[in-house]
């Protein structure tokens, strides 16, 4: 059994949190900045078929001085594992704030949107173990604590930095494969994280803009007359960028089979947007823009996307 820490309990943090809790210790980090009377955190998680409801407890890693997972634990503790879930943006501060409770040796896995801060994060923390993921699971937050599994999916994890490994990639899939979904280690992990970036940017900014699920895009105007433009400046900027050969009918494909398995989901832009919290705009479009730049070439409809999202988010319209 091993000691699970979740830092960033959204919608997906939540989801992990329920699954993992049926076989390991699982422990939610509040945000140092936000105190809290409560003992810990109480949510249901609904899928398909069932509704459960969970409760797990906070670690307040501030009120204690060694920190609960300082060196002189290691020994006698079972083997912990750190599951960041906070939105790109807030990623960084956030684990720096945690920085001085969290030892060399505890890997961290990273399950952010986009693109940018899991390099922030791997040169903050060069001594740190640190794993990237890429999940297509789907969820969303009905209400504070009602969590929706809206579409399953799959999850590699990958070394990000010099500190981690493909050893430790395996292993931290071992823990996270006892939650029952489907988890496997990825060597190359820069290239998922690229391909995410694309799906996301067909996905996440057109759900946004129209208000509506995954699976009601392929009815919408809006997302089809973009649709085929869209995939091809995306295969552009990865083949200039990485060196990535693929089509825009193959990546289409892929989009399409996300699509399909996350049709119920609200993505987490939309979710955002309705919430009136920022969104991961910067870190998917955003990002995609400025790699364009960098190697001169147009990408039009992912700058209009962009825009478009800024700007409603600026009027909260949605």
């Amino acid at each position: 059994m091993s000691t699970v820490c979740i830092l960033g309990a959204g919608a997906l943090g939540s989801l992990w949190a329920a699954r993992l809790s049926n076989t390991h210790t699982v422990k939610i980090i509040p945000r140092l900045n936000k105190k809290s009377s409560l003992s810990g955190y109480d949510f249901s998680l609904q899928d398909a078929e069932t509704t459960t409801t969970y409760h797990l407890p906070y670690l307040p890693l501030s009120s204690l001085p060694d920190g609960p997972l300082s060196e002189n634990t290691r020994a006698s503790s079972p083997s912990v594992i750190l599951l960041v879930f906070c939105k790109s943006f807030d990623t960084l501060p956030a684990l720096t704030a945690i920085k001085p409770y969290l030892p060399h040796h505890i890997p961290i896995v990273l399950f952010q949107n986009g693109l940018g801060s899991q390099v922030e994060v791997g040169k903050a923390f060069p001594d740190h173990p640190v794993y990237a993921a890429v999940t297509t699971e789907g969820a969303n937050r009905k209400t504070p604590q009602h969590i929706i599994h809206a579409g399953r999916g799959s999850t590699w994890i990958g070394p990000f930095n010099k500190q981690a490994t493909m050893a430790g990639a395996k292993e931290a899939c071992a823990v996270l494969a006892d939650s029952g979904l489907e988890v496997s280690a990825e060597a190359d992990i820069t290239l998922r994280l690229w391909k995410k970036l694309a799906v996301n940017c067909a996905i996440n900014p057109m759900t946004a803009l129209l208000n509506c699920p995954n699976g009601e895009l392929p009815s919408q105007p809006y997302f089809t007359a973009r649709y085929t433009t869209l995939c091809k400046e995306l295969v552009l900027i990865m083949q200039l960028t990485i060196g990535y050969e693929t089509t825009s009918d193959a990546l289409k494909a892929q989009i399409d089979e996300v699509i399909r398995k996350t049709a119920q989901n609200i993505s987490s832009m939309l979710q955002d947007l309705r919430a009136g919290r920022k969104t991961e705009i910067e870190d998917i479009c955003g990002y995609l823009v400025k790699e364009a730049r960098q190697q001169n070439i147009a990408c039009p409809t992912i700058t209009q996307l962009y825009q478009d999202v800024l700007a409603l988010a600026t009027t909260g319209s949605q």
